[in-house]
């Protein structure tokens, strides 16, 4: 899995910090890599760090800090975040429709992304 990652993340000639527009911090790179990688299987702090060239603590402890959730959570609101779009953008209904969103959000299966919907909805409506 660190091998695709790797293999779409090529790392620039420059340093980060001289790229207009690009991350600099570590939250940053971990926010940018957790986005671009989310469809990714088994996506989990290891792989990001070792994308990244840090270690895994650093990576776990800085994501917390910055949002206090853990990378397996912030996954999954990522993903939950694209089925959601891909579902208002498709015009039809039905199960097709769920097919193309989990597809397109990395999700197993349309059970995942059921399980993974119903937690966060329970979890927002424990805020409140």
């Amino acid at each position: 899995m660190t091998e695709i990652l790797r293999a779409a993340s090529p790392r620039a000639r420059r340093s980060r910090a001289e790229e207009p527009g690009r991350p600099t911090g570590l939250g940053d790179r971990v926010d940018h890599a957790l986005r671009q990688f989310h469809t990714v299987p088994e996506l989990d702090a290891g792989a990001v760090a070792r994308v990244l060239g840090v270690s895994e603590i650093r990576v776990r402890v800085v994501h917390r800090l910055h949002h206090g959730v853990s990378i397996r959570r912030r996954v999954e609101r990522i993903r939950l975040a694209v089925a959601e779009d891909v579902l208002l953008a498709d015009s039809g209904s039905g199960e097709s429709a769920r097919v193309r969103a989990v597809e397109a959000a990395g999700f197993r299966s349309t059970a995942e992304l059921d399980r993974i919907s119903s937690r966060a909805r329970a979890h927002a409506s424990a805020r409140r």
